[in-house]
């Protein structure tokens, strides 16, 4: 559990560790330098499972991550922010999925909850078994369901790319899945709270910019067969862009930025936001 300033929902996320029915569990809590009560919160907790690390100093998301996957001792790794929660069963019924040797990571479906209790499930048909060009059709992974086997960090296999601050988690399930095969259950396990200050919506910009670096560096993929569906990161990247410029106010450009899009379903999406007025497009949950 990696923390930041999460006072405000931080009690709730610890407390859906503490009750969860499989008990045999380390909680990493990396304190990224926070300055709010975050500390205060999670020391008062007198269960020795729960181990809390202050960082040196303040760092990139994902270069904080890496930091605390390596203070852990488990043979599995799990992910929770403190703004999310899980259901209580959630590591029980991951765990037996890995009796499959072959398994790399284990992940769910999960809630997108909001502030005032209402709920939707991510709703997705989550793919199993090699998996690579089904994420790059349709990224589908939410970081607060997955659990990682540690052997997949062996041989010098990277953590976290500590460039990211946003999409360290995407191309980090992307490098797993080239090499291992994934298995999920279907149900939601965990809970997203969606409050309008979540990482990557308040730094959209970032998320462009990592994506379109992420793109370039990885394009060789595109002459490898089995990953034909690599170009429709392209057009997530353009969708951005575009919602990029409705968000600056620049309604007339990303008008004419859908013309670089294609015919897809990003490129539909872009045009009902610009003509929409932004309380009907969040009441249709379209971005």
């Amino acid at each position: 559990m990696n923390c930041y300033n999460g006072e405000r929902y931080l009690k709730k996320a610890i407390d859906s560790v503490l009750g969860q029915t499989y008990e045999n569990w380390e909680l990493i809590f990396w304190d990224n330098r926070s300055i709010d009560s975050s500390a205060n919160i999670v020391n008062k907790y007198k269960d020795s499972r729960i181990k809390y690390f202050l960082a040196v100093k303040h760092t990139r998301l994902y270069k904080a991550r890496s930091c605390a996957i390596e203070n852990s001792n488990g043979e599995f790794i799990a992910f929770l922010d403190v703004d999310d929660y899980w259901d209580l069963t959630k590591i029980e019924r991951q765990i037996p999925l890995f009796n499959d040797p072959d398994i790399g990571l284990v992940y769910s479906n999960y809630w997108i909850s909001n502030l005032v209790n209402r709920k939707i499930s991510s709703n997705f048909f989550l793919p199993v078994g090699n998996v690579t060009d089904d994420l790059l059709s349709n990224y589908c992974v939410g970081l607060l369901t997955i659990v990682i086997r540690r052997s997949v960090f062996d041989d010098d296999f990277l953590l976290f790319d500590s460039r990211y601050h946003i999409i360290g988690d995407f191309d980090l399930v992307l490098r797993v899945s080239i090499k291992w095969k994934f298995a999920c259950v279907q149900e939601p396990l965990a809970y997203y709270l969606f409050h309008g200050d979540n990482e990557s919506i308040s730094n959209l910009d970032l998320y462009v910019n990592e994506l379109d670096s992420w793109i370039k560096e990885n394009k060789a993929m595109y002459s490898v067969p089995q990953y034909k569906n690599f170009y429709r990161q392209r057009q997530v990247l353009r969708y951005l862009k575009g919602i990029l410029l409705v968000n600056n106010k620049k309604r007339y450009l990303a008008f004419l930025h859908i013309f670089n899009m294609g015919l897809n379903f990003n490129m539909a999406k872009l045009l009902v936001i610009i003509f929409l007025p932004k309380s009907i497009v969040r009441f249709l949950k379209i971005q």
